[in-house]
C-alpha cells in the first residue's frame, strides 16, 4: 500500500476524535494556524517537541502512535517531487494533497509498471479527477521512468490536428528539416524509457491512431491518457475511475466512523478550506454522508457543494439539494449518468449565483487556457456595469473558477473544463451576447500580439512570457478571425505569431497551417497584410526545407512589402529573403537583400529590426575579413538590442562578437562573450536557440586543446539541435558542427571521441548548459 502522508493522518485522527482545528492547537498548546499547515502539508514536517505535543492530545493506539511517528520522519512529497528537478515535464503541482485514492494510484501504478502495458487509459465523466490521479500516479512512478514523465495538456485544443504539435511543444522537440513532425517526435523518443501523459483527449478522438504510431516507433515509451471514453485502440487497457468511495445511508454510524470514507474526507477538507472552524460532529455526520451520497462521490461536486459551507451548514446545504439534483437528471439524456449528475451539480452551483456573477461566469467561458484580470475587464466588461473583481474573486470562492500560476507576478485564472462547457452553454443562450464576447476576445488577444510584435522580435522575456501563457486564445482568435473574414487582422496576427513559434520552441507545421489558411482567405487583403504573412511563411519553409515555397514567399513578400512603401515592412521582408538566401547558401544573392534591409530599417527607426539587419551585415562582413567593418555592425546592433531589452538580439550580438573575437585569436575573450550570452539565456529563460551558444563554447574549448569537453558538448548540442530541427544559418549550423567533430574524431580517435560525444548526448540541455558555462568560465580565465 502507498505511504500516507503525515497531514492525512493527523486530519484523520483529529476528525475521529470530534476535535476542531480550534480544539486540537489549545488540547496540544499550538497554533491553530500551526496544525492546519501540517494537515495542508503547506510546512515542513512536526519538530520532534511538536509530534510530542500532538501525541499527547490524541488519545491513539498504539499502532496509530506509531503510523504518525512514521509518517513525520517520511520526506514530504513536495521533497520527493523537487528531487525529481525538470524529469517531471509540464506535470501540474497540485496545491492540496490527494483523498481517498491511495488504492487507485498503487493499482494504476502497479499496471504502468508492467512492460506489458503500453498504453493505459484512465475514463470517466468530467469530475471524477482523473487528471489528479494521473499526475499523483506520474509522481510515484517518476523513479520507474529514467527519463521523466511529460504532461501534456489538450483540454485547451479545438483541433484533432494539433494534438501532435501539442506533444512535441510540450517535449521541446522541433521538425528537422523536410521531416514530418511526428517522426521527429519519434525520433527523439525512440530510445528513451519516458512516460507521456496525453490529458483530457476526449474531444480529439480522430487523432488518436497518432498515438499508436508512437508507440509502434518508441518501444520504451508508456502512455497514460484520461478521457471520458476510452480511445479504442489496439492493446489499450482501460482503467475506469470511480467515485470516492461512499458508506450505505441505513448504518447507524457515528461521526468517527463516517469520517474514515474518503468522499467525506474529501467533502470536510474542501468544507475547512472555505471555513476554518467547520467540523465533522455526531450531529452533522449523517447530513454529511447523505450530501455526498446524493453527489454521488463526485471529487468536483464534493468540491462545489463544500464551498458553501462558508454560509450554509450541512443540514441546509442538503436541503437545497434535495430539488436540484435529481441523481440520474440534470443534462442531456445522451450523455453518461455522471456527467449528467455532474451537469446538475454545476447547475446548481450556477443558480446561487448573483445576477452579475452569472453574467461574469458566462462571459469567461470564451477564454481558452486561462486568462488574466486585465483580460477579465476588456473582455467580458468592455460596457462596464460589473465590478469584475469583487465577482471573479467570489467566483474563485464558489470554486468556478481556480487561481493558477502567475506570470510577472499577475494573477491568471482558469476553470476546469467541464465547468467553462457549461458556461459556454449559457453563454449560447443569447446568440448577441456571445457573438459579442467572441468579437471582444478576439479584438483584445489580436490587438495586444500584434502591438507586442516589436518585443517579440528581439526576444524581450515579457512578451515571449505574454505569449506562452495565452497561446491557447490566441489560437482561438486566429480561429475566429478566418472564421469572421477578418483576413487583415489575421495575416497580421499570424505573422507576430509565426516569430514567436519559430524562436521560441514552437512547432513549424502548426505555423505553416496557420499561416497557409490565412493567405489563402487573404488574397484580396491590401498588400501590407500579405507581405507580413508572406515573410513568416518564407522563413518557416525554409526551416522545413522546403526550398521552394520559402523563395517563392520571400520573393512575393518583398515585392508586396515594395508595393506597400512601409519601410520596416521592405527591412523585414528583405532581412527574411536573406535568410532564405542563407539556408540554401546562397551567399552571394544574400548582399544586397541584407544592404536594402539595412537601409530600410534605419529609415523606418525601428531599434529591433535594425539590430537584426546589422548582425546580418556583420556576418557578411566578418566572412569577407573586413573584421572592422564587422565589429562596429556587431556593436551597433547589440546596444540597440540593449536599448529595447531584446534577450535574443543581445545574444546574437554576443555570439556574433564572439565569433569575430576567436577570428582574431583571442581565445579567452571569445569564451567570455559565449559566457555572457549563456548566463543572459538562463536568467531570463530564452534557451530556444542556445545551440548556437554551445557552438561557439565547443570550437573555443577545440582550439584551446580541451577536446575532451569539446567532445561531450558537441554530442549535447547534437542532441539539441536534432530535437529542435536547426540546420543553422549558412556556416553557423551543420558544416561548422561537422568540422569541428571531424578535428575532434582526428585528435582524439574515432573511438574516444565516441565515448565522449555519446556521453553528451544523454545529458539534458539543463546539464548541458551549465556544464558549457563553468567550461566558457574556465577558459576565459586560465587561458588568459
Amino acid at each position: 500500500m502507498p505511504e500516507t502522508s503525515f497531514g492525512d493522518l493527523l486530519r484523520r485522527h483529529r476528525l475521529a476524535a470530534s476535535l476542531t482545528q480550534e480544539a486540537l492547537a489549545e488540547r496540544a498548546g499550538l497554533s491553530t494556524r500551526g496544525i492546519s499547515d501540517l494537515e495542508r502539508g503547506a510546512r515542513e514536517l512536526p519538530r520532534k517537541e511538536t509530534l510530542r505535543q500532538l501525541l499527547q492530545a490524541l488519545d491513539l493506539t498504539k499502532a496509530d502512535r506509531a503510523a504518525l511517528v512514521t509518517a513525520a520522519r517520511r520526506p514530504p512529497a513536495a521533497m520527493s517531487r523537487a528531487a525529481h528537478g525538470d524529469r517531471l515535464v509540464g506535470l501540474p503541482a497540485p496545491v492540496t494533497p490527494l483523498i481517498g485514492r491511495e488504492v487507485d494510484i498503487e493499482a494504476i501504478s502497479a499496471l504502468l509498471a508492467e512492460a506489458s502495458v503500453r498504453l493505459l487509459t484512465l475514463t470517466g465523466p468530467g469530475g471524477t479527477g482523473k487528471t489528479r490521479l494521473a499526475v499523483a500516479v506520474a509522481e510515484r512512478l517518476a523513479s520507474v521512468f529514467p527519463d521523466g514523465v511529460t504532461f501534456v495538456p489538450l483540454a485547451p485544443l479545438t483541433d484533432p490536428a494539433l494534438v501532435i504539435s501539442a506533444i512535441a511543444d510540450t517535449l521541446g522537440v522541433r521538425e528537422s528539416l523536410g521531416q514530418p513532425l511526428i517522426a521527429a517526435i519519434t525520433a527523439y523518443l525512440r530510445e528513451k524509457r519516458l512516460l507521456l501523459i496525453l490529458d483530457n483527449f476526449e474531444h480529439l478522438l480522430p487523432s488518436a491512431p497518432q498515438v499508436i504510431e508512437l508507440l509502434g516507433g518508441c518501444r520504451w515509451l508508456t502512455v497514460l491518457v484520461t478521457s471520458r471514453v476510452r480511445l479504442r485502440l489496439s492493446g489499450e487497457r482501460e482503467v475506469p475511475v470511480p467515485p470516492l468511495a461512499l458508506q450505505a445511508t441505513a448504518s447507524p454510524y457515528g461521526g468517527a466512523d463516517i469520517a474514515q470514507a474518503p468522499a467525506v474526507q474529501l467533502f470536510v477538507a474542501r468544507a475547512q478550506d472555505a471555513r476554518a472552524d467547520f467540523a465533522l460532529t455526531n450531529i452533522n455526520a449523517p447530513d454529511v454522508a447523505e450530501i455526498c451520497r446524493r453527489l454521488d462521490g463526485l471529487p468536483l461536486a464534493l468540491e462545489l457543494a463544500a464551498a458553501r459551507c462558508k454560509i450554509l451548514p450541512p443540514a441546509a446545504l442538503l436541503a437545497r439539494l434535495d430539488p436540484r439534483l435529481p441523481l440520474l437528471t440534470g443534462g442531456a439524456q445522451d450523455l453518461p449518468e455522471r456527467q449528467q449528475t455532474l451537469r446538475g451539480t454545476i447547475a446548481w452551483s450556477h443558480d446561487l449565483l448573483s445576477e452579475e456573477e452569472r453574467i461574469l461566469f458566462r462571459r469567461l467561458g470564451v477564454f481558452a487556457g486561462g486568462w488574466t484580470l486585465q483580460a477579465a475587464e476588456a473582455v467580458a466588461n468592455g460596457e462596464g456595469g460589473l465590478d469584475v473583481f469583487e465577482e471573479l474573486t467570489s467566483l474563485v470562492d464558489k470554486s468556478l473558477v481556480r487561481v493558477a500560476e502567475n506570470v510577472d507576478d499577475e494573477p491568471r485564472f482558469t476553470m476546469l473544463e467541464t465547468i467553462r462547457e457549461f458556461a459556454l452553454e449559457c453563454l449560447a443562450g443569447d446568440l448577441d451576447e456571445a457573438q459579442a464576447m467572441r468579437r471582444a476576445h478576439a479584438q483584445y488577444f489580436a490587438d495586444h500580439a500584434i502591438t507586442a510584435w516589436d518585443d517579440l522580435t528581439v526576444g524581450v522575456p515579457r512578451a515571449v512570457r505574454w505569449v506562452r501563457a495565452e497561446e491557447a486564445n490566441l489560437r482561438t482568435t486566429l480561429a475566429y478571425l478566418l472564421e469572421a473574414n477578418d483576413v487583415e487582422t489575421s495575416l497580421r496576427l499570424v505573422n507576430s505569431m509565426s516569430d514567436y513559434w519559430i524562436a521560441s520552441g514552437g512547432q513549424f507545421t502548426e505555423a505553416r497551417s496557420w499561416l497557409d489558411r490565412a493567405l489563402g482567405q487573404g488574397a484580396n487583403a491590401t498588400p501590407a497584410a500579405q507581405a507580413w504573412a508572406l515573410c513568416g511563411l518564407s522563413v518557416l519553409a525554409g526551416f522545413q526545407g522546403d526550398w521552394v515555397a520559402g523563395r517563392q514567399a520571400a520573393t512575393e513578400g518583398l515585392a508586396l512589402a515594395r508595393v506597400a512603401g512601409d519601410p520596416l515592412l521592405v527591412a523585414l521582408a528583405a532581412y527574411a529573403f536573406s535568410i532564405v538566401e542563407d539556408f540554401e547558401g546562397q551567399h552571394p544573392a544574400m548582399e544586397s537583400l541584407v544592404l536594402e534591409a539595412v537601409e530600410a530599417a534605419r529609415a523606418a527607426q525601428h531599434a529591433g529590426m535594425l539590430g537584426w539587419t546589422l548582425h546580418a551585415l556583420g556576418r557578411r562582413r566578418l566572412a569577407a575579413g573586413e573584421l572592422d567593418v564587422a565589429r562596429a555592425a556587431f556593436d551597433e546592433a547589440l546596444a540597440l538590442h540593449r536599448g529595447c531589452g531584446g534577450v535574443w538580439g543581445q545574444c546574437w550580438g554576443l555570439i556574433n562578437l564572439a565569433w569575430l573575437t576567436q577570428t582574431q585569436g583571442n581565445l579567452p575573450g571569445a569564451a567570455r562573450l559565449l559566457a555572457d550570452s549563456l548566463r543572459l539565456r538562463c536568467n531570463n529563460g530564452v534557451l530556444a536557440d542556445v545551440y548556437v551558444d554551445l557552438l561557439g563554447v565547443i570550437g573555443v574549448a577545440h582550439l584551446s586543446g580541451r577536446a575532451e569537453a569539446a567532445a561531450r558538448l558537441l554530442g549535447a548540442e547534437n542532441a539539441y539541435s536534432t530535437r529542435y530541427g536547426y540546420g543553422g544559418f549558412g556556416d553557423i549550423g551543420l558544416p561548422r558542427r561537422e568540422q569541428i567533430r571531424y578535428e575532434l574524431a582526428a585528435r582524439l580517435g574515432e573511438d574516444r571521441f565516441l565515448e565522449f560525444w555519446e556521453f553528451g548526448q544523454a545529458l539534458s540541455i539543463t546539464e548541458a548548459i551549465t556544464e558549457a558555462l563553468a567550461l566558457a568560465n574556465d577558459l576565459a580565465t586560465t587561458q588568459g
